[in-house]
C-alpha cells in the first residue's frame, strides 16, 4: 500500500478492481464511539481525573476515535463496509460516516 506521508491527515487507500485509489477527490469523516451499553474505562478514568482537577460537575466522558479519509471516486457502500469491518468493532462500537464531495 502507498501511504501519503507528507500530508498530516490520515489517508486510507481503498482497494478496487482497477487498483488502489487515494487522493483528494472526496472527504469522509468517521467517528467511532463505544456503544452506550458498553463500559468505557478510559472515559471513566478521564472523568475522574477531571473531577480531581477541580471540575466536579463533569458527569460523563466517552472516548472515541475520529478519522478523516480522502479518496477519489469512492463508493459510499464500500466506505460503510470498511467502517464496519476495519475501523470499528461492531460488537462494542458504533460509527458515524459523513461524506463530503
Amino acid at each position: 500500500m502507498n501511504y501519503e506521508t507528507r500530508n498530516p491527515r490520515f489517508v486510507f487507500p481503498l482497494e478496487t478492481g482497477g487498483g488502489t485509489i487515494h487522493s483528494a477527490g472526496m472527504r469522509a469523516t468517521v467517528t467511532v464511539m463505544p456503544k452506550k451499553s458498553v463500559l468505557d474505562p478510559q472515559g471513566v478514568a478521564v472523568r475522574d481525573a477531571m473531577r480531581h482537577q477541580g471540575m466536579p460537575e463533569v458527569s460523563s466522558v466517552r472516548i472515541g476515535k475520529f478519522m478523516e479519509i480522502e479518496v477519489e471516486n469512492a463508493d459510499e457502500g464500500k466506505l460503510h463496509e470498511i467502517c464496519r469491518d476495519l475501523l470499528s468493532n461492531p460488537v462494542i462500537e458504533d460509527y458515524e460516516l459523513r461524506v463530503e464531495a
